[in-house]
């Protein structure tokens, strides 16, 4: 750094259930941590039972036609009655602004390399957690993120579009945020939360990004 040599060859902490316990709260004892393995997931420790519950209820919201009704299990993921007050019996499985920021990332840097790739379509690179005895749904963290910001196929000098939809997901062996972030932009609060965090990006910053990766060539 600043031609130091300072013996660091990974500057990015290892996300598992210890990371949890440090920055998330709770007891590392306590975490479900899932994961992509080889195109699929994997439940690094706990166990998948949220992980089924957000997986199965995005799936159900996106299949319903009331929005009223999309609106109630919206919340109902994140713990909440329709009036937006305490519900002791519905699981917290959904942490809306962690999920919303972390797919602004990867849709703004343009990431061909998590938490999906196309082919072989399958997850990559992904990994969320949730303590089992807290109040947060899945948190999710930006991993291994070296294929970003180079220019999308053919004569395109823009980035590659991750915004989807893309079909990595509709399987529950392969899911994965990126489905679950779609799944739930059948639902109009999810999309107005979405707008609201996506305006904290100026387009004068996407168009330095955009500037910036155009000679940028792909790796070999």
């Amino acid at each position: 750094m600043n031609g130091q040599y300072w013996g660091i060859y990974q500057s990015q902490e290892r996300a598992d259930q210890h990371h949890g316990e440090a920055y998330l709260r709770g007891d590392k004892d306590d975490y479900d941590v899932m994961k992509d393995e080889d195109g699929g997931i994997e439940v690094s420790e706990g166990n998948s039972r949220a992980w089924n519950l957000l997986y199965d209820g995005v799936n159900r919201l996106a299949r319903l036609s009331d929005e009223s009704e999309r609106e109630a299990l919206y919340l109902q993921l994140q713990g909440l009655y329709p009036d937006g007050t305490h519900n002791s019996d519905a699981p917290v499985v959904l942490d809306v602004d962690n999920l919303i920021q972390y797919m602004l990332i990867i849709i703004w840097t343009a990431n061909a390399d998590a938490p999906i790739i196309l082919e072989p379509p399958g997850g990559k690179n992904w990994i969320g957690m949730r303590d089992r005895e807290g109040d947060q749904g899945f948190a999710f963290f930006i991993h291994n993120a070296e294929w970003t910001l180079f220019p999308g196929p053919g004569p395109e000098t823009r980035p590659y579009d991750r915004t989807g939809p893309f079909p990595v997901g509709d399987q529950r062996k392969k899911s994965n945020p990126q489905w679950i972030h779609q799944q739930l932009m059948a639902s109009g609060k999810y999309r107005r939360r979405f707008s609201e965090l996506r305006t904290n990006i100026s387009p004068e910053k996407e168009r330095q990004v955009i500037h910036l990766c155009q000679p940028v060539g792909k790796p070999e």
